[in-house]
C-alpha cells in the first residue's frame, strides 16, 4: 500500500522502514524507521544529476525537512499520536 503525505509517496520497505519518495521536483528519496516512539532517518538519496552541487545540497536540506514532517504525520496516522520533539531520534 502506498500513501501520499505532504508531497511524498510513502512505500513500506521492511518491517518499520518506509521509503519516502518526493513526487515533485527536486526528486529526493528518504528511508525512515518509524515506530510508536521514534523516527530515525537512515538514508537520503538525492537526485542531483545535471544540477549544480550547491543547489542540489540546498534542495536536499529543504526536502529532508519536508520529509521529516511527512514522517511525523505518517507516524501520527499509523499510531494515533506523536511523541514530543525531545523524544524523537533523528539519527
Amino acid at each position: 500500500m502506498t500513501d501520499e503525505i505532504n508531497g511524498f509517496a510513502i512505500e513500506p520497505s521492511c518491517r518499520n522502514r518506509h521509503l519516502f519518495r518526493r513526487v515533485s521536483e527536486p526528486k529526493h528519496e528518504y528511508v525512515f524507521e518509524i515506530t510508536p516512539k521514534r523516527i530515525v532517518l537512515h538514508a537520503t538519496l538525492p537526485d542531483a544529476v545535471g544540477r549544480d552541487r550547491a543547489d542540489a545540497l540546498d534542495d536536499a536540506e529543504r526536502a529532508e525537512k519536508d520529509a521529516q514532517k511527512a514522517a511525523e504525520e505518517f507516524q501520527r496516522r499509523i499510531f494515533g499520536w506523536a511523541p514530543a520533539p525531545s523524544e524523537r531520534d533523528h539519527g
